[in-house]
């Protein structure tokens, strides 16, 4: 598609900045306006060392990182010791992250599941295997657990942890209200969760007039919940699905705009 078919288009990014670099020079090359409306912020563990996550590697046989908001919160030394090790990431972005990281991902599946990942058949068979986790505080339990159940010794490395934004400005608000976008980008239940709660001193059906860009469908039916029935699921999170999705449907919605 050529680069005229995104002018006109503004979008929010509920994304937090940590993880907004590369979105935003992709949007900013395709003459996409933004709008930056974080909806959770990451921020490093106040427990987290470099020298505990050192230790805790050294003892590991292989290592899994969740998501690519671990790996702001990573010193030079942590990623060299990763690379060190049998390396899974969960899903294509955060593998994307470690190699440009200069981590070596051993092992990843194309979809940012707990349970794709532990489909891979690397990990069917992990009897005695020391698997260290690194992930954000308050995981999900379904990966340790049913590697635990295969016989695996699991421990938890936190690297981060959420914070809601507790609710937009007035300005803000006042932006949603006006319409001053068409799209509205979300990466994670949570977050999607945390911009309508953000939102709520909104009249209900304010929301319902923009176009939610996901990545799963958990958040779709979140979304169709919430009374947004125009809802695209992109591929992943990374960048380069995000954009094929938007390019897709604002070139749809500009064929309907002519009609």
């Amino acid at each position: 598609m050529s680069l005229e078919l995104l002018q006109g288009l503004t979008v929010i990014n509920t994304r937090p900045l940590i993880r907004s670099e590369e979105l935003h020079a992709q949007l900013d090359a395709l003459a996409v306006h933004r709008i930056h409306l974080p909806a959770i912020s990451i921020v490093c563990c106040d427990d987290f060392n470099e020298a505990n996550a050192l230790r805790l590697i050294e003892d590991s046989d292989m290592i899994i990182v969740t998501s690519a908001n671990t790996i702001p919160f990573l010193t030079d030394a942590v990623l060299a010791a990763l690379q060190k090790k049998p390396l899974f990431a969960v899903g294509r972005s955060t593998a994307s992250c470690l190699k440009r990281s200069g981590c070596i991902v051993s092992h990843y599946p194309e979809h940012a599941s707990s349970q794709a990942l532990l489909d891979l058949p690397e990990l069917r068979s992990v009897d005695n295997k020391r698997i260290l986790i690194c992930c954000g505080e308050d995981p999900k339990p379904l990966l340790k657990d049913m590697l635990q159940q295969r016989g695996a010794l699991v421990n938890y490395l936190y690297c981060y942890r959420r914070i809601n934004v507790p609710s937009y400005s007035n300005e803000d608000l006042m932006l949603l209200q006006n319409r001053e976008a068409q799209v509205v980008l979300s990466f994670s239940l949570q977050s999607l969760q945390a911009f309508f709660s953000a939102s709520r001193c909104l009249p209900r059906d304010v929301l319902s007039h923009y176009h939610f860009v996901v990545i799963n469908q958990a958040m779709r039916s979140y979304c169709l919940e919430q009374g947004c029935s125009s809802v695209s699921l992109a591929d992943s999170a990374m960048t380069t699905d995000v954009v094929n999705v938007l390019q897709t449907w604002w070139y749809k919605f500009r064929e309907k705009q002519l009609q």
